[in-house]
Protein backbone atom coordinates (compact mmCIF):
# COMPACT_ATOMS: atom_id res chain seq x y z
CA UNK A 1 0.00 0.00 0.00
CA UNK A 2 2.78 2.47 0.86
CA UNK A 3 4.60 1.83 -2.41
CA UNK A 4 1.41 2.66 -4.34
CA UNK A 5 1.07 5.93 -2.42
CA UNK A 6 4.69 6.83 -3.13
CA UNK A 7 4.18 6.02 -6.81
CA UNK A 8 1.04 8.18 -7.04
CA UNK A 9 2.70 11.09 -5.21
CA UNK A 10 5.77 10.75 -7.46
CA UNK A 11 3.60 10.84 -10.59
CA UNK A 12 1.70 13.91 -9.39
CA UNK A 13 4.90 15.77 -8.47
CA UNK A 14 6.42 14.79 -11.82
CA UNK A 15 3.40 16.04 -13.75
CA UNK A 16 3.24 19.32 -11.84
CA UNK A 17 6.99 19.90 -12.04
CA UNK A 18 7.30 19.16 -15.77
CA UNK A 19 5.78 22.49 -16.92
CA UNK A 20 8.16 24.40 -14.63
CA UNK A 21 11.18 22.62 -16.11
CA UNK A 22 9.91 23.17 -19.66
CA UNK A 23 9.36 26.86 -18.94
CA UNK A 24 12.85 27.23 -17.46
CA UNK A 25 14.34 25.58 -20.55
CA UNK A 26 12.44 27.96 -22.83
CA UNK A 27 13.92 30.97 -21.03
CA UNK A 28 17.46 29.65 -21.37
CA UNK A 29 17.92 28.91 -17.69
CA UNK A 30 20.75 26.45 -17.08
CA UNK A 31 21.95 24.80 -13.90
CA UNK A 32 24.62 26.78 -12.08
CA UNK A 33 28.07 25.30 -12.58
CA UNK A 34 27.22 23.68 -15.92
CA UNK A 35 29.58 25.24 -18.45
CA UNK A 36 28.00 26.48 -21.68
CA UNK A 37 30.10 26.79 -24.83
CA UNK A 38 28.92 29.33 -27.38
CA UNK A 39 29.89 29.65 -31.02
CA UNK A 40 30.80 33.31 -31.58
CA UNK A 41 30.16 34.27 -35.21
CA UNK A 42 31.45 37.46 -36.84
CA UNK A 43 27.92 38.89 -36.51
CA UNK A 44 28.05 38.67 -32.69
CA UNK A 45 28.15 42.04 -30.93
CA UNK A 46 30.81 42.09 -28.21
CA UNK A 47 31.11 44.96 -25.77
CA UNK A 48 33.72 45.50 -23.11
CA UNK A 49 33.72 48.53 -20.79
CA UNK A 50 34.79 51.52 -22.89
CA UNK A 51 34.83 49.50 -26.13
CA UNK A 52 31.45 48.85 -27.76
CA UNK A 53 33.09 47.23 -30.80
CA UNK A 54 35.34 44.79 -28.97
CA UNK A 55 36.51 41.46 -30.35
CA UNK A 56 36.42 37.98 -28.83
CA UNK A 57 40.12 38.36 -27.98
CA UNK A 58 39.15 41.28 -25.66
CA UNK A 59 37.12 38.91 -23.47
CA UNK A 60 39.26 37.30 -20.76
CA UNK A 61 38.94 34.22 -18.54
CA UNK A 62 37.39 35.34 -15.25
CA UNK A 63 35.35 38.18 -16.80
CA UNK A 64 31.71 38.40 -15.74
CA UNK A 65 29.55 38.39 -18.87
CA UNK A 66 25.97 38.53 -20.06
CA UNK A 67 25.26 36.51 -23.21
CA UNK A 68 22.23 36.66 -25.49
CA UNK A 69 22.15 33.53 -27.61
CA UNK A 70 20.18 31.21 -29.84
CA UNK A 71 20.04 27.45 -29.51
CA UNK A 72 19.62 25.27 -32.59
CA UNK A 73 19.95 21.47 -32.42
CA UNK A 74 22.08 21.71 -29.28
CA UNK A 75 24.43 24.35 -30.69
CA UNK A 76 24.56 27.62 -28.74
CA UNK A 77 25.33 30.66 -30.89
CA UNK A 78 26.02 34.00 -29.23
CA UNK A 79 24.16 37.00 -30.62
CA UNK A 80 25.79 39.40 -28.16
CA UNK A 81 28.33 39.24 -25.35
CA UNK A 82 28.70 42.02 -22.80
CA UNK A 83 31.51 42.06 -20.26
CA UNK A 84 30.01 43.34 -17.02
CA UNK A 85 32.04 46.05 -15.31
CA UNK A 86 32.55 44.84 -11.72
CA UNK A 87 32.79 48.45 -10.45
CA UNK A 88 29.51 49.55 -12.02
CA UNK A 89 26.16 49.60 -10.25
CA UNK A 90 24.14 46.46 -10.80
CA UNK A 91 21.70 47.47 -13.48
CA UNK A 92 20.53 46.17 -16.82
CA UNK A 93 20.74 48.44 -19.79
CA UNK A 94 17.32 49.36 -21.10
CA UNK A 95 16.39 47.14 -24.01
CA UNK A 96 19.26 44.74 -23.34
CA UNK A 97 17.01 41.73 -22.91
CA UNK A 98 14.72 40.73 -25.73
CA UNK A 99 12.29 37.97 -26.52
CA UNK A 100 14.35 37.17 -29.62
CA UNK A 101 17.15 35.43 -27.72
CA UNK A 102 17.79 33.32 -24.64
CA UNK A 103 20.02 34.88 -21.98
CA UNK A 104 22.52 33.83 -19.39
CA UNK A 105 25.08 35.53 -17.17
CA UNK A 106 28.19 34.01 -15.72
CA UNK A 107 31.95 33.87 -15.53
CA UNK A 108 34.14 33.23 -18.56
CA UNK A 109 35.82 29.83 -18.20
CA UNK A 110 37.57 29.75 -21.60
CA UNK A 111 38.05 31.81 -24.76
CA UNK A 112 39.19 30.14 -27.99
CA UNK A 113 39.88 32.71 -30.69
CA UNK A 114 40.89 29.98 -33.17
CA UNK A 115 37.60 28.05 -32.89
CA UNK A 116 35.65 31.28 -32.14
CA UNK A 117 34.10 29.87 -28.98
CA UNK A 118 33.37 31.27 -25.55
CA UNK A 119 32.77 29.00 -22.54
CA UNK A 120 30.79 30.45 -19.63
CA UNK A 121 29.97 29.05 -16.19
CA UNK A 122 26.47 30.45 -15.46
CA UNK A 123 25.81 32.19 -12.15
CA UNK A 124 23.35 30.66 -9.70
CA UNK A 125 20.09 32.62 -9.63
CA UNK A 126 18.59 32.69 -6.17
CA UNK A 127 14.96 33.56 -5.54
CA UNK A 128 14.32 35.44 -2.34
Amino acid sequence: MNSKLVLVVGLIVGMLGAPMFAQAKDKGVKAAGTDLTFQVPATCTISVTGNASAKLSDVKVGDKVGVAYDENNGTLTAASVRVIDPTAKKEHKKGEKSADHKHTAGTVAAVDTTANTLTVTPHAHHKK
